[in-house]
């Protein structure tokens, strides 16, 4: 069922998570002995610490089954993880851990619509819990852009660029193009990416994104002018300067691009 290898950091972070032995006691209806203490402690006492102790062990275990689950294609094995997550998640609503194995397992799971929209709800969670991870925060872009969902993309491409710039620029500025285009937002683009180069003038690349997205509106004069900045920055090095020159010597030869084509 998930044979297909695994996009971003979604799956590898899964693979990380899934290190560990399988679990070797617990069937469908039997409980593992740490289960049982930790059930018992928190009926004694329903303190923080003990919820947090009862969720950890369903976390565990959630995890071991899906293990199971992945290396013998076990549905009984995947049923016992989700159900152990389910409880997982009951317990400890607020637990960081318990929506990130949500997520992952989710997105592993990707293929199939329902999970599919099941990772995106557990990313969106976790991220209202822990909003500066930029791994999580990448992963619900990928999501995002693969259900075609552009206005979300550009909300957490935004974020992830607010969050992490230069992890921003090296895995989602070319994507953001994309996204604005797609999301009928070139103007947002052009107005984010001119605030960003004000507040980090540092960071030539980000001339050229916005430089694509004046072009995409028809603004010819715009984008040549926002290249050659790029030309004359001293931070700008060999490879995107080459770059920049392809871009601009192509634009030159083809002209401003054609009313009826260009975004409103």
């Amino acid at each position: 069922m998930i044979e297909k290898l695994k996009r971003s950091l979604g799956g590898a972070l899964l693979g990380i998570l899934l290190l560990g032995a399988q679990p070797s006691y617990a069937q469908s209806g039997n409980v593992f002995p740490d289960e049982r203490a930790a059930a018992a402690a928190f009926a004694a006492d329903e303190s923080d610490l003990n919820r947090i102790a009862l969720a950890m062990v369903k976390h565990k275990y959630a995890l071991q089954f899906y293990n199971q689950y992945r290396d013998a294609d076990d549905a009984d094995a995947l049923r016992q993880s989700l159900r152990y997550l389910a409880s997982a998640r009951e317990i400890a609503p607020d637990s960081p851990e318990v929506w990130l194995l949500s997520a992952a397992m989710a997105y592993d799971m990707r293929d199939t619509p329902e999970f599919q929209d099941e990772a995106i709800a557990s990313y969106t969670r976790l991220l209202a819990l822990e909003p500066t991870d930029i791994a999580a925060r990448l992963s619900l872009i990928d999501l995002f852009i693969d259900d075609g969902q552009w206005e979300k993309a550009v909300e957490n491409e935004e974020l992830l660029f607010l969050v992490n710039m230069s992890f921003a620029v090296d895995t989602v500025l070319d994507r953001m193009v994309y996204s604005y285009i797609n999301a009928g937002l070139p103007h947002r683009g052009i107005q984010f990416f001119t605030r960003i180069k004000s507040l980090s003038p540092n960071v030539p690349a980000v001339s050229v994104a916005k430089a694509m997205l004046e072009r995409s509106i028809g603004d010819h004069d715009a984008s040549i002018a926002s290249l050659a900045g790029v030309m004359l920055h001293p931070d700008a090095d060999d490879e995107l300067k080459t770059t920049v020159r392809k871009l601009m010597a192509h634009w030159q030869e083809a002209g401003p691009v054609d009313d009826e084509d260009a975004l409103p």
